[in-house]
């Protein structure tokens, strides 16, 4: 008798123990780390994925989708000021920054706030993006919704992008497509078991590089570049490109993708703005630009929308006014 209820009593001990950590993770998830609410995507028949329109907070960040699936406030399809500028800027993760970033910390918002004021004009910057777009889901994009009467379209591209193809396969850990069940549902299923799963086949041998397939990719990404500037052109747009490296491939020479990205734009008369003349030398002051390899802080942000500015200046200069 006196064991069994010294069994039981230590499983309710146990349990007990177990309700009130789970409890605890949960509040400190939920209310610290503002995980339970992540951004939601909506997959697409011919974009492959679209960021879901709505508000959200993470880590202490705000995120607004509007009802194109832009992280940017809401505007009409069209022009309601004649004098209004309006530049669609549209890439991938670099552009659209992640939950690390606030909405007011982006390139894009920062950049509509620097010209309206020196243009003394109406101004919209609008940010097409989301992450692991290539320019096969940014032609497409533009296929789907147009250019929403902009006066210049400028492409963003890091150099991953040439090599970026659609799969249209199920959305994952980084694209949910629903909220999770709790705060610590998501640590748990979303963020802890696929950074087991990455660690777990980075120890498994390198594929090789199908040099075939890299040329195929190129092929159609040089396809659906081409199918941008000549749609943005024909609707009335001036085109730019800027270009953003990993801090690994800055202080060297350009590597063979931005090297093709570069070619790509002198073949089609596209001026090619490059994000190096900025991170280079903010490094070399000792500023961190880089989250990581390839993605931007919110300092970052800072210099991306230099680079930006400086291609809108570049075929403003070009365009008669």
């Amino acid at each position: 008798m006196w064991k069994r209820l010294w069994t039981t009593r230590w499983w309710v001990l146990l349990l007990s123990s177990f309700l009130l950590v789970s409890v605890t993770a949960e509040l400190v998830l939920r209310f610290g780390l503002e995980l339970g609410d992540p951004m939601l995507y909506v997959k697409h028949p011919t974009i492959e994925y679209l960021p879901h329109p709505g508000r959200y907070a993470r880590w202490g960040k705000h995120i607004f989708i509007n009802r194109y699936g832009m992280r940017t406030r809401e505007f009409s399809e069209r022009k309601q000021d004649p004098s209004e500028l309006r530049v669609l800027c549209i890439g991938d993760s670099i552009l659209f920054a992640g939950a690390q970033t606030d909405q007011g910390e982006l390139a894009t918002h920062i950049l509509e706030g620097v010209l309206t004021q020196r243009l003394k004009r109406p101004t919209l910057v609008a940010n097409v993006s989301a992450g692991s777009w290539g320019p096969a889901n940014l032609s497409a994009y533009i296929d789907a919704y147009g250019i929403f009467d902009a006066d210049i379209v400028i492409v963003a591209l890091n150099t991953q992008d040439p090599e970026d193809i659609p799969t249209f396969g199920e959305l994952d850990a980084d694209h949910p497509p629903s909220r999770p069940f709790s705060a610590l549902g998501e640590a748990l299923e979303r963020r802890a078991l696929p950074l087991l799963l990455a660690r777990l086949a980075s120890t498994g041998p390198a594929a090789t590089p199908d040099p075939s397939q890299r040329q195929a990719h190129l092929v159609q990404s040089a396809r659906a570049l081409e199918t941008i500037v000549n749609t943005a052109r024909a609707r009335g747009a001036a085109v730019a490109w800027v270009l953003h490296e990993r801090q690994d491939e800055l202080g060297v020479s350009a590597g063979p993708n931005a090297q093709w990205i570069a070619q790509t734009a002198e073949r089609l008369h596209v001026p090619l703005v490059t994000t190096r003349s900025e991170l280079e030398p903010a490094l070399a002051r000792g500023v961190a630009p880089y989250r990581d390899e390839l993605h931007l802080t919110p300092d970052g942000q800072l210099y991306l929308a230099v680079a930006l500015e400086h291609a809108v200046h570049a075929v403003l200069r070009a365009t008669p006014q």
